[in-house]
This record gives structure tokens, C-alpha cells and sequence, in this order.
């Protein structure tokens, strides 16, 4: 249980909101970089014991929420939606995984394979599920990847589960993926790698707004985290009837336009674990960007009627 937290700088130029405060988690991998925001973050912070909030409405044992970031992203992606979810009685923790900025990132191609990311997230939910046992698990894109192996991995960690923007299986572009094994090595290798799978960005010169943050986070993200992501992207199999055993309820939250997967596959898988599906009209791959306020009145009712009692698991 974590019972304090080591506050730490920001990483990049963001601007976070007055009440979320970057930290410092311990994990397999080193050190990574998380955001805290909530109704037990002042003990948290100073050390005192913590005790666990329940002020949400429908919320009387599980208040703590576990926000996993995808593919060339970092726990900022969370950070529009962690006022409103403070706002309404979730202790709330994202955090950017290894190799992402801000986060520590191992050497080697070794390690980024799906047990490594699923082990972190596992050591980071124990810490932080507190005197429930459980947390409500959220995983953007591939996040959710390793999301939902880690619920098939250790059941017990989580009261929930919300696959947000995340399909089951390789879709056709990811099959195409270059490895790159070896790594590019020399001069110019880390442009190389940076150019392969991020040909769209602007990587050379300052920008302006979330423009900027997004080209220092790219810059900062290793490169064996880029290609061990691909990798595991390019080979990623449905694994739907495992995550239906475990028993744990399970939300699919999307954007209608979301252009990495497409949304058909979303709603078939909502349909085949007799889940609670969750649209947001209008929205991208990022929906949580665009539309902060629905996205956290979504995933919190979510979890309030999995607190409540309100879903009964349909498998």
C-alpha cells in the first residue's frame, strides 16, 4: 500500500492543473513518472497515513483508479481528466510507462516485451490499491493491451476494467510494422528509429502549445520502447475469452471517428464480453482531449455502478 509519495518536477513544458501532482513510482523497470490527483492526495503527499476516500456517489469500497497511457504517449495524455475525476471522489494515479518520458527506461530490446510493461503496471496496482485490495483499471490504445493482460494476469488487483480505445487484435497497419532487429546503431540511429514510426511529427524545431509537449515527449521516448511496442502491436492476438474468465466487469469507452482501430471492432468486443459500451460522438483516438468532462463523467458513473452494485456481469 502506498502510504506516501515522492513528488517530483514535470516533465516538459505542460501546464497541470493546481491539484495534480507529478510523482515518482517504484517499479520493476526504475523509477517512472505518475500524476496524483484526489481526495487522499495531501496525506499521500506529506506522509501521513492515508486513508482511503469514499465521498463519490455510489462508491463505498474501491475509490482508487489506475490510468495506463499507449503507444508514444505519457501520463499527460490523463491529465485534462484528472480534475473531474477528483472533482468527484476518485483518487486518481497515471502514469507513463517504461521508456516514455519522464519514466525510467531500461537498455536493451529485451526489455519491452509485454510481460515487462504488464509487470510494472502489476507492481504499481499493488502499491496503490490500498485498504480495498483492488483498483479500477483504465488503458488507453496499447495501454489497454497491457491492461487487459494484466487483469487476465492478476484478477484480484482490479475492481474494473475500462479498454479505452484499445483493440484485440493487430489491425492491418500495425501488421506492417518494421522491427528493426537490430537497432539502427551510429550516428543518426535515434533519428532513424524516431522517423520510422513517427514520420508525421515535427521533430527538429520548437513549437508552440501541445504541439511542443508532444515533440519533447517523442524525443524523450527511447527507441527500444518504440520498436518493443511495435512488436508486440504487429503480433497482438484476441485474447477475449480469457479476459471474460476472470470475472471482472469490463467498459469500452470510444471515440466514434477514432482512426487507429476501427470502432466496429470496439462494439463487437463490447458485445462479446457483455460489457458496457461507451461513445463518445465526434471523438478521435484521444477522445479524453477533446472532451475531458464527458470522458470523466463516463468512466466515473462506470465506476460508481460497479461500486454500487448497479452492473450485474452478463458472462
Amino acid at each position: 500500500m502506498i502510504d506516501s509519495v515522492k513528488q517530483i518536477e514535470p516533465f516538459g513544458p505542460f501546464a497541470l492543473s493546481a491539484d495534480v501532482t507529478p510523482v515518482a513510482l517504484p517499479s520493476p523497470a526504475g523509477e517512472l513518472s505518475g500524476l496524483l490527483v484526489g481526495p487522499s492526495a495531501p496525506s499521500l503527499l506529506d506522509g501521513t497515513p492515508s486513508v482511503s476516500a469514499v465521498s463519490s456517489p455510489g462508491c463505498a469500497g474501491v475509490n482508487r483508479v489506475l490510468l495506463v497511457p499507449g503507444y508514444t504517449g505519457s501520463k499527460e495524455d490523463y491529465a485534462p481528466v484528472l480534475p473531474f475525476l477528483a472533482e468527484a471522489g476518485w483518487d486518481a494515479l497515471a502514469y507513463s510507462q517504461r521508456g516514455q518520458g519522464g519514466s525510467a527506461a531500461p537498455a536493451g530490446l529485451g526489455a519491452y516485451g509485454l510481460s515487462d510493461f504488464v509487470a510494472d503496471l502489476l507492481s504499481i496496482a499493488e502499491d496503490w490499491a490500498g485498504a480495498s485490495g483492488r483498483v479500477h483499471l483504465v488503458g488507453h490504445s496499447f495501454g489497454g493491451v497491457v491492461a487487459r493482460a494484466a487483469l487476465i494476469a492478476r484478477p484480484d488487483l482490479f475492481a474494473s476494467i475500462t479498454l479505452f480505445c484499445s483493440g484485440r487484435a493487430a489491425y492491418d497497419w500495425m501488421k506492417t510494422l518494421p522491427i528493426l532487429d537490430p537497432l539502427p546503431v551510429g550516428e543518426g540511429a535515434r533519428e532513424r528509429v524516431l522517423r520510422t514510426y513517427i514520420p508525421d511529427r515535427s521533430l527538429d524545431e520548437p513549437v508552440v502549445g501541445w504541439a511542443e509537449f508532444q515533440r519533447v515527449r517523442v524525443l524523450a521516448t527511447s527507441s527500444e520502447n518504440l520498436v518493443g511496442i511495435a512488436r508486440i502491436l504487429s503480433e497482438l492476438r484476441p485474447d477475449t475469452p480469457a479476459l471474460a474468465a476472470t470475472g471482472v466487469p469490463v467498459h469500452v469507452l470510444y471515440g466514434d471517428q477514432d482512426e487507429i482501430w476501427p470502432p466496429s471492432w470496439y462494439a463487437e468486443e463490447a458485445a462479446d464480453l457483455g460489457a458496457r459500451e461507451s461513445i463518445i460522438r465526434g471523438g478521435t483516438h484521444s477522445p479524453q482531449l477533446q472532451f475531458p468532462r464527458q470522458w470523466a463523467e463516463l468512466a466515473s458513473s462506470y465506476w460508481a455502478d460497479v461500486e454500487s452494485g448497479a452492473l450485474v456481469w452478463s458472462m
